[in-house]
C-alpha cells in the first residue's frame, strides 16, 4: 500500500491538484474568559482532508493554572469499508469511526462551561463527562482544559495518507494524520498556557492516544508535574488478535527493521520491540516515564474494545482477547510494585461510561455499576481511585485487579 501526499490523494478522489480545504491560520492570541474556543491548526487535517485543530476553555482566570489535556476518542479504521463515510456521515456506511471530519461547527466554540460535554450538559450525541463534573471529581474546578479532536482513525498515532477502494466501489481517500495534527497542536498549547501541572488524559481511541504520546506530552513541558490517565483504552494482546501490527503499519506508524524488531515512527517504541500494539506503548512509559503518574483503567469484558479484538483477528473469545491483553501488560510492564503506574480493572462490558454518563445511567442504559460515582471494584470506588490518583488527601491509590 504506497503513501501518497495529502495533495496527491485528494486530488484523486476530487479530480484537483490541490487539497479539498482552506487552510487557516493567524496569530494566536489566548482568551482567559470562561468560554470555550475554537483554534484552527495550520497543518492539522481529519480523515477526509479537511483542517481541523483544538478548543480550550481558561476556567482559572490565569495561564499558569493547572492543565487537562484530553484526546477524544471514537472507533478506528483501516481500510476502504472501515474508513468510508459516504457524505461526510459515518454512520451512513460501513464506517467503524465517529467522525472522519471536525471544526469549529462541530465544537463548543463560545459556550460556556456548564454547556458543554465537560460541563455535564448532555450533548446531541448523549454524552457528557462526569469525570470532569462530578461533585466528586478532582477536576471540576480550578483547572484549564483543551480537548483535541478525533477525526483520523488511527487512535492518535498515524502519520500517513492512504488511498483506500471500499468493497461497494467507492474511492476512499483518507489522512491518518492524528500523531502528526498532535504535534503541531501541542506546539500552539504551549502558546496559549504555562500550566503548574498538566494532566494527559484520553478515552477509548484517546486512551491509545495518551498511551502512544507521552512522550511528546513530556518534551512539551518537561519540568512540569504530569499525570497521564487512559481511560477504556484496554491493551488487548497483539499475539490474540495479529492484525494489530497491520493496522499500524497502514497508519504509518511503524516499520519493520532487518533483525525483526520494530521501529516506531510516531509512538515511540523500545529497542527489542517485535510486534507494534498498545501494550508494547505501555511498556515503554512504564520504563521511560518514572516520574510521570500513570493510570489505566478498562473493564474486563468491555463490549467496544472487545469488538476490535474480532475486527482484528483475535483467535479467543472477544473479551477474552482484552482481558488476557490487559493483565499482560499489567503483569509484564507496570507490576505491583510500580510506584508511578496503577490499574483499576473492572468486572464489567462497561465501555467509557464512567466518564460520559453525566452521573446518572448511561445513555446507552447500562446500569449504574458503570457510573463514576458508583462503580466499585474490591471494594474500592472508582472516583476515590481517580481523587487518589490525583493525590488528593486522605485517599490512596492502589492497584484494583
Amino acid at each position: 500500500m504506497r503513501a501518497l501526499s495529502i495533495t496527491a490523494v485528494f486530488a484523486l478522489a476530487c479530480g484537483s491538484g490541490s487539497p479539498q480545504f482552506a487552510s487557516r491560520s493567524g496569530a494566536l492570541e489566548q482568551q482567559c474568559d470562561g468560554l470555550w474556543h475554537w483554534v484552527y491548526v495550520e497543518g492539522a487535517v481529519c480523515g477526509d482532508g479537511s483542517q481541523t485543530g483544538f478548543q480550550y476553555i481558561c476556567r482559572t482566570g490565569s495561564t499558569a493554572g493547572p492543565l487537562l489535556v484530553y484526546l477524544e476518542g471514537g472507533g478506528a479504521c483501516f481500510g476502504g469499508d472501515t474508513c468510508n463515510c459516504p457524505g461526510g456521515d459515518c454512520g451512513a456506511g460501513s464506517a467503524t469511526i465517529i467522525n472522519n471530519h471536525f471544526g469549529v461547527a462541530d465544537s463548543f466554540d463560545g459556550r460556556p462551561w456548564e454547556q458543554s460535554s465537560f460541563g455535564g450538559q448532555l450533548q446531541p450525541d448523549g454524552t457528557r463527562t462526569a469525570m470532569f463534573s462530578a461533585d466528586t471529581s478532582p477536576f471540576r474546578e480550578g483547572w484549564n482544559f483543551v480537548d483535541i479532536p478525533y477525526c483520523t482513525g488511527d487512535v492518535h498515532a498515524g502519520n500517513a495518507v492512504r488511498q483506500y477502494t471500499a468493497s461497494n466501489g467507492d474511492s476512499v481517500p483518507f489522512a491518518h494524520k492524528g500523531y502528526s495534527n498532535l504535534t503541531l497542536d501541542l506546539a500552539q498549547v504551549r502558546q496559549l498556557f504555562a500550566p503548574t501541572v498538566v494532566v494527559f488524559n484520553g478515552g477509548s481511541a484517546g486512551g491509545y492516544g495518551v498511551d502512544c504520546n507521552l512522550q511528546q506530552a513530556r518534551a512539551t513541558w518537561p519540568a512540569q508535574p504530569m499525570y497521564q490517565f487512559n481511560n477504556a483504552g484496554g491493551p488487548f494482546s497483539v499475539r490474540d488478535s495479529p492484525l494489530v501490527p497491520a493496522g499500524g503499519f497502514t497508519w504509518g506508524a511503524w516499520q519493520p527493521r532487518d533483525d525483526g524488531t520494530v521501529e516506531g515512527l510516531t509512538c515511540p517504541l523500545l529497542p527489542d520491540t517485535t510486534a507494534w500494539g498498545p501494550g508494547e506503548f505501555v511498556r515503554y512509559n512504564s520504563l521511560q516515564f518514572p516520574d510521570v503518574r500513570k493510570a489505566l483503567t478498562d473493564d474486563y469484558d468491555d463490549a467496544t474494545i472487545s469488538g476490535f479484538a474480532c475486527l482484528l483477528g483475535t483467535s479467543r473469545v472477544c473479551k477474552n482477547s482484552l482481558r488476557h491483553g490487559m493483565m499482560e501488560a499489567y503483569s509484564r510492564s507496570i507490576g505491583p510494585l510500580n510506584p508511578t503506574y496503577k490499574v483499576y480493572f473492572h468486572e464489567g462490558e462497561c465501555h467509557s461510561e464512567r466518564d460520559s454518563d453525566g452521573n446518572t445511567l448511561a445513555g446507552d442504559g447500562s446500569p449504574p455499576s458503570c457510573d463514576y460515582d458508583n462503580m466499585v471494584e474490591q471494594g474500592v470506588k472508582f472516583n476515590d481511585w481517580v481523587r487518589g490518583f490525583m493525590q488528593v488527601p486522605g485517599f490512596s491509590w492502589t492497584n484494583v485487579l
